[in-house]
This record gives C-alpha cells, structure tokens and sequence, in this order.
C-alpha cells in the first residue's frame, strides 16, 4: 500500500514538471500575424497627425533635403519591433526623387542606411536587413517591407 502512494505521488510531481508543449506552426503564424497588426496599429497611433503613417505605418517620411530619423519615424519604428524580431527578411528601400535633389542616389541611400542602422541598434540582426534604392518615384522615404 504505501508503495503505491509513494509511486502515485511520484507521478503526479513528475506530470508538473512536463516541458511545456511547442506551439504548432498554426499557432506560431497566428502569433506572428496578430503581433504584426498590434505593432501596426501602434504605430499608426504613434503620429496621428500624419496621414503617411496612418495610411503606411511601413513608410518613414523624411524632409525633401533630409536624411535624418525624426523622433516621429524613431517611435514609428520602435513601434514596428515586434513585426522585425519575428521577420526572417526585411528590406529597407530608401527614396529621393531624382528631379528634386541633384544627388539623388546617394540621398536615397543614406536614408535606407539611416533606418538600417536604427534598426540594429534596436536589436535587428544586419544579416536580415537588406537596403535598395529608387529615385524614379516622387517619394522623400523609406519604406519597410518584412516577410515572416
């Protein structure tokens, strides 16, 4: 008899300690997914004044002769985290229409690279990010893609 409470008691000490079950991928998608769209919507919030960030929480507005990170678009980004830590890529595309700065190209890069380098310092491993150009649309940015 008391062998057997002893194993009885046993068992049920040994049930709660159990490694926690691994989330599917369903569940792991559906976590990324729901992460993605808080960190949207906090990020829409984050300049409500600005149209560009409530229509494309992705796109970082600058100046037209800018290359600087507001602390509008450092909020946006942080804001965007969650959505960057669980993304395998991300591409920073820089934009400078080229009929408004003379140096365009280098503009546009510049600001890809400004947003790159807030996004390493925020955690962001550099081997996922990747930084492209384009100054043939009347853009003054950079927008943020990522896929899971």
């Amino acid at each position: 008899m008391f062998y057997r409470v002893s194993v009885a008691a046993i068992v049920l000490s040994l049930v709660g300690c159990a490694a926690p079950k691994a989330p599917t991928p369903t569940e792991v998608i559906k976590t990324s997914v729901n992460q993605m769209n808080v960190a949207l919507d906090t990020a829409a919030k984050m300049a409500p004044n600005s149209a560009a960030v409530q229509a494309d929480p992705t796109y970082i507005t600058f100046e037209k002769m800018s290359i600087k990170l507001t602390p509008a678009a450092e909020a946006q980004l942080t804001a965007l985290s969650p959505v960057f830590k669980v993304s395998s890529k991300i591409t920073v595309r820089g934009y400078c229409y080229r009929r408004d700065i003379g140096n365009a190209k280098a503009a546009a890069q510049a600001r890809a690279n400004s947003v790159r380098d807030f996004l390493k310092q925020m955690g962001i491993a550099a081997d996922k990010i990747d930084v492209k150009i384009d100054t043939d649309r009347a853009l003054h940015g950079v927008r943020v893609n990522f896929n899971g």
